[in-house]
């Protein structure tokens, strides 16, 4: 995660994060999510259809390390 945090993300303008199929994004992915939102960077989710919107934070679902793991890998 540092490693985006120092090199990938500070560059980026906005960011579009796929959650997992049940609406939930990973603990990472929420992370990343704040890091462009805590600088007034959009942030938009997607799904496998295409569509895009736009996330709101405060109502996104984010699983914890735990739950994302077992999510991966399973």
């Amino acid at each position: 995660m540092l490693y985006f945090k120092t090199e990938v993300l500070p560059s980026m303008d906005a960011g579009v994060f796929l959650p997992f199929e049940d609406g939930k994004f990973g603990a990472g992915v929420f992370k990343e999510m704040s890091f462009l939102r805590e600088r007034t960077k959009p942030v938009f989710g997607i799904n496998l259809e295409g569509f895009i919107w736009v996330v709101d934070l405060e109502s996104a679902m984010a699983l914890t390390v735990e739950e994302t793991r077992k999510r991966v890998y399973r």
